[in-house]
Parts: C-alpha cells; sequence; structure tokens
C-alpha cells in the first residue's frame, strides 16, 4: 500500500486511495477478535494439540453465545476441508484459504491427519501486512516450523512457501496478482482445489466477490474449482 507520503497532493485523487487504505486497516482489525474468539472456542472444546494460542497472546473466554457461534463457523470449515481430503484422488490438492488471517487451518491438519495431507499444499491469502505479521510468528514458533519446514528463500510472490505451506500477501480484489501467486505453484490445472472463504468476502462489494469466485472457478483440474 503506497504510504501518505506518495499519495498525490490533489485531495480529488488521495481520498479514494486513503479509504482503502483505511478500509484494509479496518478489515484486517477484524481478525484481532475474531481469531480470539476462536482461541476462546479452541480452549473450551478442542484437544491438545492447539495452535490457535500461537496467535493470541492474551486469551479470553467469550461468552456462551459467541462461543456456539464460531464453533458452528469452525466445524463447518473443518467438515468441508475434511470431505475434500478424504477425496479419493493420486491427483495433487491443494487447499486455499482466502482471506485466512490468523487462522492456523494448515497446522491444524497437518498435525492432526499426516495421513490425509501426504499429498496437500495449503496455501493461506491475506493483505500483504497481515501475512508478513503471521508468517512471523510462524519463523518465531518451533512447533510450526517444525511442521511445515520453510525454505530459505521465497518463491517470487510469496512471503513464506515450503513444501506444503505457502502465504501469500494479497489484496483479493488484485485477481491479476493472485492468480500469477496461485499458478505459480505449478501444474496447477492438474490439481484438485478447494478455495474456502470463510467471512472475508462479507467485506467485498458484489462485483468483487462475485470476480473472486469466478476465478476460483477456473482453477483445478476440469475447470472446476470450487469455493466454500
Amino acid at each position: 500500500m503506497a504510504s501518505s507520503k506518495s499519495l498525490p497532493s490533489d485531495s480529488s485523487h488521495s481520498a479514494p486511495g486513503m479509504k482503502l487504505e483505511k478500509n484494509a486497516g479496518l478489515i484486517m482489525a477484524t481478525n484481532n477478535s475474531s481469531i480470539v474468539s476462536k482461541r476462546s472456542v479452541e480452549r473450551l472444546y478442542y484437544p491438545k494439540p492447539h495452535f490457535f494460542q500461537y496467535f493470541v497472546r492474551k486469551p479470553q473466554r467469550r461468552s456462551p453465545t459467541i462461543n456456539r457461534g464460531y464453533w458452528l463457523r469452525m466445524q463447518a470449515i473443518d467438515s468441508v476441508v475434511k470431505a475434500f481430503l478424504q477425496r479419493q484422488s493420486t491427483k495433487q490438492k491443494v487447499v486455499i484459504n482466502l482471506g485466512c488471517g490468523y487462522d492456523p487451518l494448515p497446522f491444524q491438519w497437518l498435525a492432526r491427519e499426516p495421513g490425509l495431507c501426504r499429498n496437500v499444499r495449503f496455501v493461506d491469502v491475506d493483505y500483504m501486512e497481515l501475512m508478513i505479521t503471521k508468517t512471523s510468528i510462524i519463523k518465531e514458533t518451533s512447533v510450526l516450523v517444525d511442521l511445515v519446514k520453510p525454505n530459505h528463500g521465497s518463491m517470487q510472490n510469496f512471503v513464506m512457501d515450503s513444501e506444503q505451506y505457502y502465504g501469500v500477501g494479497c489484496d483479493l480484489r488484485d485477481l491479476q496478482s493472485l492468480d500469477l501467486a496461485i499458478r505459480s505453484l505449478g501444474n496447477i490445472d492438474e490439481a484438485l482445489v478447494l478455495c474456502i472463504a470463510e467471512v472475508s468476502m462479507t467485506y467485498m462489494d458484489s462485483n468483487a466477490a462475485d470476480a473472486l469466485i469466478a476465478w476460483a472457478r477456473t482453477l483445478s483440474a476440469g475447470k472446476s474449482g470450487s469455493l466454500r
């Protein structure tokens, strides 16, 4: 994102850029509340090992209503991912989390079901600023590093890459950059691809959301990529 020093001095041109930057900041801020709620659910209902703990410094116990709502959300995503991973196929599988925030979904599955993840790549996508912070936490946490073993030099377009985990810093409305990053994984058209977007599209206008869904359908073997 452009800094305020690099914005044009003409307010008629700077206002849209400032608004987009402000909106991105507000959207990223929702992650802070969401991840605390998910950590609350993890502490109450999930067996160890726990992974949200590495992204939440001060855990809080949410109200029963919030816990139940987030538990349902988390279970819905888990059930979709599990069904995808259990699908019988010799093809490479790719799980793309669009607007991932600090969600540790790849680490949960790699730790919990290594057999199901043997031929799977997990790709996290979110704003560059957020992904830089997230991957910094990953690299500083031995439990997470041991699961994915990051490469020392990242691939082009990736904040972080390893054999099974990739972090992409990209605005979901920038489909050209997103497509370039995903296709740089190689042979994406021959893979089975699952795109999940838990809440990210609720912050996008309808045209941008429609375009993202249309893009997702261009992925995967037989051009049948899905977005859940």
